[in-house]
Parts: C-alpha cells; sequence; structure tokens
C-alpha cells in the first residue's frame, strides 16, 4: 500500500531468539550465526521465507546497526530524505 510513497529495507542483525541462547518459538530453527557468512546464510533464509521482494541488508558481526539503533528485539524506523530519524 505504501510501497509508491516509500522505500522499505530490513536490516537482518543478529538473531534475537536463537536456538543456542533464548529460544522462545518453535519455528525458530537457528544458531547464533558466528561468522558473517553465517549471517548472510540465516538472513537469505529469511528473505526467502518473510519478506519475498523487499530489500534487505545485513549488519555486521560487530552489530552497529543493532546497538545503534537499540533494535532489539524490534524496531521500526521512519528515516527522513535529509537521513534523519523522523
Amino acid at each position: 500500500m505504501y510501497k509508491s510513497k516509500v522505500d522499505f529495507l530490513a536490516v537482518y542483525i543478529s538473531e534475537a531468539h536463537a536456538t543456542d541462547e533464548w529460544k522462545l518459538y518453535t519455528d525458530v530453527c537457528f544458531k547464533q550465526p558466528t561468522t558473517i557468512e553465517e549471517r548472510v546464510e540465516v538472513a537469505s533464509k529469511f528473505a526467502t521465507r518473510l519478506h519475498g521482494d523487499m530489500d534487505i541488508v545485513i549488519d555486521g558481526m560487530n552489530n552497529l546497526c543493532r546497538d545503534a539503533f537499540s533494535s532489539w528485539p524490534e524496531r521500526l524506523y521512519v528515516i527522513g530524505n535529509d537521513g534523519k530519524v523522523a
């Protein structure tokens, strides 16, 4: 509905409910990635399963995006054309 007005982007961060950390849901079946290659693999599966054609980027293993936006467990942001969080 809003795709003609705004650009959507998903940022894949660390697993909130990894099977080897804090498993909360039965449909989550991933261990916490320990390398960027593992994170790319899990994010690819996530993108295919849940988001279809939505653009997705992957936070680095240093979790800068997750930490900068306090994006745990889930956050939505609107960022203006000037690059500022609205």
